[in-house]
């Protein structure tokens, strides 16, 4: 009788979903948390025609159950979002949320759908019911406003300044707040109180931190009746700098009051001009109509502001609500008639100004109010000119640069690991051959004055980071490369069971023909993966046992391939998205790609003698990188020894590579990677192959020997010793590693 064994594979893991991670009621709505950061360009609440809300949420409005008017504004990471009511608080009875969990409604930047009831299947609503129980206590209120770019922060523009009330405040006489608000849209000057308040008030303001202003008022006597009143006046102006239709919820924390409890009322602040329901900035014929549009619930609200409540956009007379009045209003100051209700614009800066600038885990990401001519921009290159540089704790920081499809913006990756933490200092450089404007060439106004020319500096901080991090190495082949090894990478993930992403990369430059466990790997580990979508790999892997430390190790290895038609010298963002290790959003550091011969400084798709030269060059600190390619870290194309530098030791080496015979670049391709597979649990722990892109650990060789003839130029200023270790000639200390090279004269 013959006999059949029976492997059982275990269970294939679901993918994983995104899910809402937090829900907190406020006095004004909610706020929510996501497991991962939500596409935000899906959400739409107002819009043309019968829009249906992605946030539908319904209660008591007038004491008619309804859909309740408000704005939505995510949190910076976009894990997370505020809903504030237009106009007051929330009112007593039962309210209800539902998100939209189609694809077009909430939906990580990976594709991952919303399981709203945890199920683990995506494609259900996230639902929630609460009740706000009746109250008539004090409640202290910021205002809610849109004002524009160089304006005077106000809802009436005759206080040139915006209020802070209390309402049914009877008994109270000493109060303290602090007001939290995003520095980038709003610069706070300071506080008064209003006017009306009793003989002998005071106030004392200080702003703690750049967004929290701390306010401490003291009256003359105790407020005599319930009457709403203007409390504290905050002068603040939005920057230029600020993104024209961003958004800012004003809240309030830290609230106490010698009078009993206070509820609070977050207000709201929109960067735009009153009136501009298109979003142009300048009030024409186009703002009346849409104003008329709504008026006429032809639509829900102003296409350009898709979060925002109209009524903050287009009510001008401030009764309530958008009508033909306002149209009116809008129209006249089209016209150029004086409207006292509308604040006068001021005029866009002559030239680009940096509007947001975000720390990352691997770098930094910004944006500009305009597309810039990328095609003169030099992170790296000849000389010391450079149009770009970030310094830190160590010095300059080595990374590339990559410009958004748009122009309007740039992502800085790190060339190895992270950010460690401390203090950074980022400059764009203005000039004529510096960040200038696409359309007019204007130079970059770096300090948003409303002037050109002067250099943008702005510092962050990065704090000591804990948690998981998952990244993956960097690729520098040439077109029509294959066999080429890149691994994903875990650290500070001890006891972790299950590791989640999503590979972003662009298939005109790189295919990935196999996926493997790597030797990280437990043995058992199960491993999933999705390409049904082109240009994403979605990996899940399910570990055969916890990780025992928080050591770094590759857990899953690509093998893949340059296409032939790659274009030469490009270079392309390997970028991590939706990452999370047991369910648990995770740190990403982002690789690198460049389609490139490694050691070819000059781009001509060989190593020759010019690249050495080139590379003694930037060893010897003559220039800062290769002209050839001005937005990638030399360190990448040139480190031939992998030592993370550029020194001697490789120019050595390219000398040895001109000199050999042409290589084949194209290996036997490996067998192409199917929609869907799975890999044999087996097959973990077995020692991968490594490539010149897998950062796995390799053991030290023994110190090659390579004779040398002719002229080498090395760059020194001194006399050479008779014997010399190659990395003291950069260095200028003993810092001899494995492979290291050594002359003798």
């Amino acid at each position: 009788m013959a006999r059949v064994d029976i492997k059982v594979l275990p269970a294939l893991p679901a993918l994983p979903t995104l899910h809402v991670s937090g829900f907190q009621a406020t006095d004004t709505g909610f706020r929510l948390r996501f497991d991962q950061a939500v596409d935000q360009s899906l959400i739409q609440q107002y819009g043309n025609g019968n829009l249906v809300p992605d946030v539908d949420f319904t209660g008591p409005t007038g004491g008619v159950q309804g859909r309740v008017a408000g704005s939505i504004v995510f949190d910076a990471d976009g894990r997370g979002l505020s809903f504030v009511k237009t106009g007051g608080l929330l009112e007593a009875g039962s309210h209800q949320l539902r998100l939209n969990a189609g694809a077009d409604g909430f939906v990580s930047l990976g594709g991952l759908r919303l399981d709203g009831n945890g199920d683990g299947v995506s494609g259900d609503s996230f639902v929630r019911s609460f009740t706000v129980a009746p109250s008539t206590g004090a409640v202290l209120a910021v205002q809610e406003f849109a004002r524009g770019p160089g304006q005077a922060a106000s809802y009436d523009p005759a206080l040139g300044a915006f209020a802070i009330s209390l309402e049914r405040g009877a008994g109270f006489q000493t109060l303290g707040f602090d007001l939290n608000f995003d520095p980038a849209l709003l610069k706070v000057t300071g506080a008064t109180l209003a006017g009306g308040l009793p003989a002998g008030s005071s106030i004392v303001s200080s702003l703690v931190q750049p967004g929290l202003l701390r306010v401490q008022v003291t009256l003359g006597g105790a407020i005599p009746d319930a009457a709403l009143r203007n409390l504290v006046l905050v002068q603040a102006t939005v920057p230029l700098s600020a993104g024209y239709g961003s958004a800012e919820v004003l809240r309030l924390s830290n609230v106490s009051g010698n009078g009993g409890t206070l509820r609070t009322d977050d207000g709201l602040h929109v960067v735009a001009n009153l009136g501009d329901a298109d979003a142009s900035r300048a009030l024409t014929t186009d703002d009346v109509g849409l104003i008329q549009s709504l008026a006429a619930r032809v639509n829900t609200g102003f296409a350009a502001y898709p979060l925002i409540d109209p009524t903050r956009i287009g009510d001008v007379n401030r009764d309530g609500k958008v009508n033909a009045g306002d149209a009116l209003l809008v129209k006249n100051a089209s016209k150029g008639t004086t409207v006292p209700a509308i604040p006068p614009a001021v005029a866009e800066p002559v030239g680009p100004v940096v509007t947001r600038v975000t720390p990352e885990t691997d770098g930094f990401s910004l944006r500009l109010d305009r597309a810039i001519n990328t095609a003169l921009i030099e992170a790296w290159g000849t000389g010391s000119a450079q149009d770009l540089w970030l310094t830190g704790p160590a010095g300059r920081v080595g990374g590339s640069v990559f410009f958004d499809a748009d122009g309007q913006g740039l992502r800085f990756v790190v060339t190895t690991g992270v950010l460690p933490a401390g203090s950074y200092t980022l400059t764009l450089k203005s000039g004529a051959t510096g960040f200038t404007a696409l359309v007019n060439g204007q130079q970059l106004d770096g300090n948003a004055d409303g002037t050109t020319g002067d250099d943008f500096v702005a510092s962050f901080s990065i704090a000591a980071a804990s948690g998981p991090l998952v990244s993956i190495g960097n690729l520098v082949a040439p077109a029509g490369s294959a066999n080429q090894l890149l691994a994903l990478q875990v650290s500070q993930a001890a006891g972790a069971s299950s590791v989640y992403l999503q590979l972003a990369y662009d298939p005109a430059t790189l295919n990935i023909d196999a996926v493997t466990l790597a030797a990280g790997a437990p043995a058992g580990s199960v491993l999933r993966l999705d390409s049904s979508v082109a240009g994403r790999l979605g990996v899940q892997l399910t570990l055969g046992s916890v990780l025992p430390d928080a050591a770094q190790r590759a857990l899953v290895e690509l093998r893949t391939s340059v296409p032939a038609g790659a274009t030469a010298g490009s270079s392309r963002l390997l970028r991590l998205v939706d990452a999370s290790v047991d369910g648990a959003a995770a740190r990403s550091d982002f690789g690198v790609q460049v389609v490139a011969v490694l050691g070819d400084a000059n781009g001509n798709g060989r190593v020759d003698a010019a690249d050495v030269g080139l590379i003694q060059s930037v060893a010897a600190r003559v220039n800062t990188g290769f002209a050839a390619q001005p937005l990638v870290d030399p360190v990448l194309l040139g480190d031939l020894n992998h030592d993370g530098r550029l020194n001697a030791g490789d120019a050595l080496l390219a000398l040895r590579l001109s000199r050999q015979a042409p290589q084949p670049l194209v290996a036997p391709a490996a067998e192409r990677m199917s929609p869907a597979s799975v890999t044999d649990p087996a097959s973990a722990g077995g020692a991968p192959a490594v490539g010149i892109a897998s950062s796995a650990a390799t053991a030290a060789a023994p110190a090659p020997v390579v004779k040398l003839s002719g002229a080498l130029d090395f760059g020194l200023k001194a006399p050479l010793p008779s014997s010399v270790w190659v990395n003291d000639w950069v260095a200028g200390t003993r810092q001899t590693v494995p492979n290291d090279w050594k002359v003798t004269l």
